[in-house]
Parts: structure tokens; C-alpha cells; sequence
């Protein structure tokens, strides 16, 4: 057998990272001493960027890197954000006024029969 007619076996490494579901990651979270880790707060601190992680399509995963990073307690920075002195504010643009339609007196009509 060669190349592609070998069976692949679970515990062959293929040089990818192993990657982890939030609830396996936060059991193994709890297993290195973050006993207050759960899934939940593990989802929560991804979504407000606090924590490492990597997006699979919307899914959340983690790799070994991230839960080394979350276990020593290394902050996560994200992209750092202007600060609010350091933006200047944008001119504001002249509105031209609208125009208005002349008034017009109205004018009461009988209507026209259907077959005139």
C-alpha cells in the first residue's frame, strides 16, 4: 500500500495543531488550575476579544497556543483603537436647504364619470 491506499490512524500527526471545541477547552482549562473556567465564560471572553482563539466560519476554536496563552495569563490585546483625544473631529458638511414644492391652493373637483 502506498500514499493514498494507507489508512489514516487517529493518532498520526500531520503536522496540524490539534484544535479544541470551547467546552473541551475550558475542561482542560479547569484541569490546569482555572477552576472558575466553564464553556460559557470561556465563549464570552472570545467574543469581547480577552482571551486567544481562532474562528472556524462563526465557530469558535481554540488551538494548544491559545490555552497555554489563557493558563499563563498573558492579557490578549486586540488591534489597538485610536484614542478618543487622538481623533480629530470630522468637519460637518452644509445641508442645502430643501425645496419645497409651491404652494398650491386647493382646488375642489367633481370626478369625471367612468365613460366620459
Amino acid at each position: 500500500m502506498t500514499g493514498a491506499d494507507e489508512p489514516i490512524e487517529a493518532d498520526q500527526n500531520h503536522g496540524l495543531a490539534p484544535i479544541f471545541t470551547p467546552a473541551r477547552a475550558a475542561e482542560i482549562l479547569r484541569s490546569l488550575g482555572l477552576g472558575d473556567m466553564t464553556e460559557c465564560a470561556l465563549k464570552t471572553r472570545a467574543y469581547r476579544k480577552q482571551v486567544p482563539y481562532h474562528l472556524n466560519g462563526n465557530r469558535i476554536t481554540f488551538t494548544l497556543a491559545d490555552l497555554r496563552e489563557i493558563a499563563e495569563g498573558r492579557a490578549f490585546h486586540p488591534k489597538p483603537v485610536k484614542e478618543a483625544d487622538d481623533i480629530a473631529p470630522a468637519p460637518l458638511k452644509a445641508v442645502p436647504p430643501q425645496r419645497r414644492a409651491p404652494a398650491r391652493t386647493h382646488v375642489w373637483r367633481a370626478r369625471r364619470p367612468p365613460n366620459a
